[in-house]
């Protein structure tokens, strides 16, 4: 038996000694994750639909994203709707949209979006009152630590 067919079989070994014997395996480390939730309120009043972005501030980190609805965060996710989020230190970034831009988007045939109704959403984009700043993660001021002990965030947004 040759050495690099020794060393297979011994770490072969190890690895279903590790998973019997009861010590965690670091696969389940890695696939730790949280549900997230919370409220988000601009000037005193709950954000009525908005997208919520968490950029990791540590490289290597995964970002992820949820919906913000009458001011509930909602359905944060890393890779598939519903995983969670990773523990970690994150930048927030929240992106408000009006009623007026979510209609005319969301109309479309089998070619998609009408694109004068697209430009139409984005012009009532341009003239709503949220902030602009809280779009970028790095402009927001938004920063929130994730951990089993934290998990339930509380954002109030200001001009």
């Amino acid at each position: 038996m040759g050495r690099s067919v020794r060393v297979g079989f011994c770490l072969l070994a190890l690895s279903v000694m590790t998973i019997f014997s009861g010590c965690p395996a670091e696969v389940d480390e890695l696939n730790q994750t949280l549900t997230v939730s919370g409220t988000v309120t601009y000037q005193g009043k709950p954000l009525k639909m908005a997208a919520i972005h968490f950029l990791p501030t540590v490289a290597g980190g995964l970002p992820a994203s949820g919906a913000i609805a009458d001011g509930q965060i909602k359905n944060v996710y890393t890779r598939t709707p519903g995983d969670g989020i990773k523990p970690g230190r994150y930048r927030i970034a929240i992106m408000a949209f009006n009623e007026a831009f979510l209609e005319t988007t969301t109309k479309r045939d089998f070619q998609g979006p009408d694109p004068k109704d697209v430009a139409r959403g984005f012009e009532h984009l341009k003239n709503q009152t949220f902030p602009n700043r809280y779009s970028n993660s790095m402009d927001s001021g938004l920063v929130e630590e994730i951990s089993p002990d934290h998990h339930t965030i509380h954002l109030e947004l200001t001009d």
